[in-house]
Formats: structure tokens, C-alpha cells, sequence
């Protein structure tokens, strides 16, 4: 392993622009903090690290810790907590960084039913709309796409340490005509799982009181992202018993359904009025 990471050191130093330097690199930092951390549970593994890597990432790190496994036992424990405290950090600041990318898409999401108005139009005269639907394919060929899968996975820091999550969330628009009718946003545990991304909460979708404080958090924050175009003192908030909020304005109706219990599919319907 460290002749391989060695020797994508050396082509990325020596062919910066080379044909294969954007695949190396990629392998290279994805393969070198594994190495790094696989070697320096010992003092024979580290000194493999600085014999492969003498100007590696982790080059400086391994010479003191080289040092700690010489020094007395209380230096060396010291590293460790050190060594174990950046992990975390790096841990914590990617889940962070997680977490925003999916309340941008999610916030992005709503923003491109809300604001951009596609109703009774093509989806091609909704630009917002149309860059959610398609993502990172830009493609002029072909009609928009009327569907798109998302699939989110994100940290939440607990007293037990970082919980993993996993969300999936789909965005629907519904097309007759040749132009827009409805369009619904939905995911199972939706209103819980962004409620969790919103609050740095860890969040049960099986528990009560859960299920409260994700249905009160984003009731407050769905309202001020429908505000805009359903504004609370003109529209009307009547709905069914299992809304968790709706309005009706002009036309247009919005509802925002949480499912009864863990599991359930929770969506947004934007839909005519009635």
C-alpha cells in the first residue's frame, strides 16, 4: 500500500496537468488518510508512513509522533488525544458541510415551487425549477425531466458521538397539456429528518415527542418559506386534519402532510385550489 500511495505522490509532483493527475490525486486523497491511520497504531507502522511518504500530508504528524513513542508513555498518550480530537473535528466539519448541502437542496427545492410560479406554464419558462429538476446535467437535448431522486446522507452530533442519517427525497411535477399542474415534494421521515438537519437535534421518527418538535420546528420554518407567494394574512390556512400547515391563495393551494407515524411518506403538494 505505500509504494502504491507513494507513487501517486510522485506522479502528482512530477505531471501536475498529466491525463491521469485528476484520477490520482482522487485516489491519492482518498487512500493516504487510511494509510496514515492504519500506520500509526505503531511506532514500526509510522516510521513505514515517513520511509514512503517523507513529504506526505501526514510527514510532520508522524515525526512526532515517532518522537512520542520515545518519550515517555504520558507524551505518547497525549499525541493520541490530540490525534483523536482532529479526527473528530475533520468528522464533525464534513457532517457540517453535509447537512448544509442538503437544507440547500431541500430549501432550493421548496424556493423553485414557491417562487418561480410554473403553474399553467412549460416547466421551460420555470428556470429555478428546471435547474432543481435536471441538477448537474445540463443537457440541452431533450425534454426537462419531470422527476428527480435525491438521496442525502448526513451526521448529527450527539453526546454518544456522530449519528449517521440517510434521507431520500423525491421531487414530482406533474405536466398536462404540455404545461405544469401540480407538484409534490416528499420523502419517508421527511419533516423529521430535515428538522434534524435545521436543529443539530438527534431526532427519533419513532418517538412522540419527537415527531412534536419536528412537526413545530419546520411548521415555523415552512411558514416563512411560503410567506412570499402564500402570505399568511391574505391566504386562507384552512386544510385536512393531517395537514401540518396549508394555504390557499389565488388559485393555489399548498399543503404540508407529516405522516402518523416512523416510516410514513411525508410530502408538500402544491395543487389547484379546490
Amino acid at each position: 500500500m505505500g509504494r502504491a500511495i507513494a507513487s501517486a505522490q510522485t506522479y502528482i509532483e512530477k505531471h501536475p496537468s498529466g491525463a491521469w493527475a485528476p484520477e490520482v490525486k482522487e485516489i491519492f486523497d482518498r487512500e493516504e488518510p487510511l494509510y496514515w491511520e492504519e500506520q500509526s497504531a505503531s511506532r514500526a507502522g509510522t516510521s513505514n508512513y515517513i520511509a514512503w511518504l517523507p513529504r506526505g500530508p501526514h510527514a510532520n504528524a508522524a515525526v512526532s509522533l515517532l518522537v512520542a513513542f520515545d518519550a515517555k508513555v504520558e507524551d505518547f498518550e497525549t499525541f493520541k488525544l490530540l490525534k483523536g480530537a482532529r479526527s473528530t473535528e475533520k468528522a464533525l466539519a464534513e457532517a457540517a458541510e453535509e447537512r448544509r448541502a442538503a437544507d440547500e437542496w431541500l430549501s432550493g427545492a421548496v424556493a423553485a415551487l414557491v417562487d418561480d410560479a410554473p403553474w399553467g406554464k412549460s416547466i421551460d419558462e420555470a428556470p429555478i425549477l428546471v435547474s432543481v429538476l435536471k441538477g448537474t446535467h445540463t443537457s440541452t437535448w431533450g425534454a426537462v425531466p419531470t422527476a428527480r431522486e435525491m438521496r442525502f446522507g448526513y451526521g448529527v452530533p450527539s453526546p454518544d458521538g456522530l449519528q449517521r442519517r440517510m434521507a431520500d427525497v423525491r421531487i414530482v411535477v406533474a405536466v398536462e397539456g404540455g404545461v405544469s399542474r401540480s407538484a409534490k415534494l416528499e420523502g419517508e421521515d421527511l419533516i423529521v429528518h430535515w428538522a434534524e438537519i435545521d436543529s443539530l437535534k438527534p431526532l427519533d421518527p419513532a418517538r412522540t415527542e419527537d415527531r412534536a418538535f419536528a412537526a413545530s420546528r419546520m411548521r415555523e420554518r415552512l411558514s416563512g418559506m411560503l410567506e412570499k407567494r402564500f402570505p399568511e394574512k391574505t391566504c386562507s390556512s384552512g386544510g385536512d386534519l393531517a395537514d401540518l400547515l396549508a394555504r390557499t391563495c389565488t388559485g393555489r393551494r399548498v399543503r404540508v402532510i407529516m405522516g402518523g407515524a416512523a416510516g410514513e411518506t411525508d410530502r408538500l403538494d402544491f395543487v389547484p385550489s379546490p
